[in-house]
């Protein structure tokens, strides 16, 4: 019987795996009554270690390396053997911290194992279906239910079910194909969901360069739009445009349809945009992107209804608004064909933020402290600011922006000062007259504030 005693007591590699092929050989005939031992866990760790370090001692001549391998056969039948005898229902049992821990331990050995055996040519030999098949089964459970929270919530090493299963998982998807891809998405957005902040480190533990985020995000476009969570999608994308400098150009059309193809409920509007920023910088440089880019981010931003904020949080509905101020000031930005030729749905983007920066200042049913909201109302000014190096266009359209924008304010704010200076004297003639009554005695206040201003600094 493998102790942990004997594990320090063998340092020689030659001589603990004699005692270990004993022991297989012994577990062969009379092993497991359905349930997984702590000698199980032992031996498998144990085994792990050893097969590594002859691996990396390069010293196995040929006719010790066919035992080793016949060796190695054994202790696969082991292993598989104890997967199978894994729980499948999520009973009390397997909301035990100890249950849970093996559970942890034979996903990151076998992950391990998986490497060493890539490593030396043998991946082909053992390991087959059988064991490949029973870790995609228990992998999808740890998805399903209740079962993986428990496993997070439980696990001492909680990166231990996140880091190293990838490893083995995206090893195997070569044998699996589809499911294991599928699997891959499905189990990144199950950790953005339960624990937003451990997605750096799977990212860092599992994709070591560029090439191995490409072809992540790659693999995304096979599969409909309904296989996958979207919006923890657009959380997992975010994590790794903040990762690396990664090349979204060519998942650009697929990440835009999948937007689209949500409810378009405020919460899913906010997902989606915050995904799009980092993509808008993503690919900057980028024309063809862009002109995909755009029209889906206008879209959005014209389809929000301003009054589900008012049952949202203030830090919800302050973060939210950082965040359309961010995604206007990056398009305006950019001298993209359709900032021209959507102008009058961007003006009146521009006109909505504005009156939503005044209802959150002056109406006390959002509970938002003032100074909160500064920075938004700062950078919505010089993104206003900025239109006047656009095409005329924004001009003749500045009496439609700030009519819309004309909020709960009495004062000469800086957005509607700049947006204001856009507008000639016919433009403000026109808002004069076309805008509500219950709105012309604000707006003459406004006016009258802005026609001081003008004539104190010439």
């Amino acid at each position: 019987m493998v102790t942990k005693t004997h594990i320090k007591e063998y340092a020689n590699a030659e001589r603990y795996l004699k005692h270990l092929s004993d022991y297989i050989k012994t577990a062969k005939k009379n092993h497991l009554d359905g349930d997984i031992t702590k000698i199980d866990i032992i031996t498998i760790v144990a085994f792990s270690k050893v097969f590594h370090t002859m691996n990396l001692k390069r010293h196995i001549g040929e006719e010790y390396f066919e035992d080793l391998k016949n060796l190695f056969t054994s202790f696969a039948l082991v292993v598989n053997n104890i997967m199978h005898h894994i729980p499948t229902t999520n009973d009390q049992e397997i909301k035990t911290l100890k249950k849970l821990e093996k559970f942890a331990t034979l996903f990151n050995v076998i992950s391990r194992i998986k490497y060493n055996l890539k490593e030396i040519n043998m991946e082909g030999e053992v390991f087959e279906d059988k064991i490949v098949s029973q870790v995609y089964k228990i992998s999808s459970k740890c998805l399903s239910d209740n079962y993986f929270h428990e496993l997070v919530v439980a696990t001492f090493d909680i990166s231990l079910i996140f880091t190293e299963s990838f490893n083995f998982l995206f090893y195997a998807h070569h044998s699996l194909n589809k499911p294991f891809q599928v699997l891959k998405w499905k189990f990144l957005c199950t950790i953005v969901k339960n624990n937003e902040s451990l997605m750096n480190k799977v990212l860092e533990a599992n994709f070591t360069n560029n090439e191995a985020l490409q072809e992540l995000l790659e693999n995304l476009k096979p599969y409909s739009l309904e296989e996958l969570d979207l919006t923890s999608i657009f959380k997992v994308i975010g994590c790794i445009a903040s990762k690396r400098n990664v090349s979204f150009v060519p998942v650009v059309p697929y990440l835009m349809n999948a937007v689209v193809s949500i409810s378009p409920s405020l919460e899913n509007i906010i997902s989606s945009l915050t995904m799009i920023k980092t993509i808008i910088e993503n690919v900057k440089t980028e024309k063809s992107a862009l002109n995909i880019v755009f029209p889906t981010t206008i879209l959005l931003l014209s389809t929000i209804n301003y009054n589900d904020f008012k049952k949202k949080e203030p830090k919800f509905i302050v973060d939210s608004l950082n965040l359309l101020v961010s995604v206007l000031r990056s398009m305006l930005k950019s001298d993209n064909k359709h900032i021209t030729t959507q102008a009058s749905l961007i003006s009146g983007i521009i006109g909505n933020v504005v009156k939503f920066i005044s209802e959150l200042r002056y109406l006390p049913s959002y509970n938002i402290n003032p100074t909160d909201i500064l920075h938004s109302e700062h950078y919505i000014a010089l993104a206003i600011k900025s239109l006047k190096l656009k095409k005329d266009i924004y001009k003749r359209l500045s009496p439609y922006t700030l009519s819309i924008a004309l909020g709960h304010s009495r004062k000469l704010t800086l957005p509607y000062m700049y947006l204001l200076a856009l507008c000639d004297k016919k433009g403000i003639d026109l808002v004069s007259t076309k805008i509500p009554l219950a709105n012309k005695q604000r707006f003459k206040i406004i006016y009258q504030q802005f026609a001081k201003y003008r004539i104190s600094v010439g």
